[in-house]
């Protein structure tokens, strides 16, 4: 196949909130997962948005793929879904990419970036997704995201903040496919949410507080809210006790209110340590 794996992902800009325009198409953006799927051979690998691999713990999603694409060659953007009793959950979905079990999981295909040996991130999004269409035989857990149209966005936008989801994608219909931020593709989410270095963490009754850095190092605040047993026994592996420094790569991803004056996050909650 052309397209040499792993692929630079593209990724949508951040708006405040969507425009409704015609000529784009809305996705909801579900709180999973970036996930990368290449079937070459009778083999499917799974890559993430940083282009490591993850396929040794998703062989059960590898089987699903595998019947969803049939004999064709494919590389598939999507993002990899665990769904709670309440709806989606990224912590779950972070256990899923590790291979944890129990959850139950959704891929949800976005994009078709290469088949049958032809790399097709020239060909306008329009064309693409018409050939996700062709191209899967869906389940109920491999399947094409749904798409809206985009003078629909202020009401989709608003439908999914009632049922407590994430946000919405707004891509271009003409669009190519190109690694990195463009502007082809828009996001707009409810709630701020960002990627922080953890610096340390310290035990507390019933739970644990993460100190958090930005990209220069500067405290933003701490988070408590969200931290679960997984992350402490994480943690724990790291400085082998009850708290202290981590190293350098240790990220958490935190959903926050904005930020105070002296841009501390407010009321910021764990969604989840970041794979390393």
């Amino acid at each position: 196949m052309d397209v040499k794996m792993p692929v630079p992902v593209m990724e949508p800009v951040r708006v405040e909130v969507p425009r409704p325009r015609s000529g784009w198409s809305v996705e909801v953006k579900w709180d999973g997962v970036r996930l990368l799927a290449h079937r070459d051979g009778g083999e499917i690998r799974f890559y993430g948005r940083s282009g490591r691999e993850y396929t040794p713990g998703l062989g059960d999603l590898a089987a699903r793929v595998l019947a969803a694409v049939g004999p064709r060659e494919a590389v598939l953007d999507g993002e990899l879904v665990a769904w709670a009793h309440e709806g989606p959950s990224f912590p779950d979905a972070v256990r899923a990419l590790r291979g944890g079990r129990g959850q139950r999981i959704t891929y949800e295909v976005f994009d078709l970036i290469g088949e049958d040996g032809s790399d097709l991130r020239a060909l306008p999004w329009e064309a693409r997704r018409r050939r996700i269409e062709s191209c899967l035989d869906p389940g109920p857990v491999v399947h094409p995201t749904r798409v809206f149209p985009g003078e629909q966005a202020i009401e989709v936008y608003r439908a999914v903040e009632k049922l407590q989801l994430e946000g919405v994608v707004m891509k271009d219909r003409d669009s190519p496919y190109v690694g990195g931020k463009s502007r082809y593709w828009e996001k707009a989410k409810h709630d701020a949410e960002g990627v922080f270095r953890v610096g340390s963490w310290r035990r507390t009754p019933g739970g644990a507080t993460l100190h958090l850095l930005d990209a220069g190092g500067r405290p933003v605040g701490a988070v408590s809210s969200g931290v679960d047993a997984d992350h402490i026994t994480r943690l724990r592996a790291l400085t082998g006790g009850q708290g202290g420094a981590l190293p350098p790569g240790v990220e958490a991803r935190v959903r926050f209110h904005g930020r105070t004056a002296a841009g501390r996050l407010r009321h910021p909650r764990l969604m989840g340590l970041l794979p390393q």
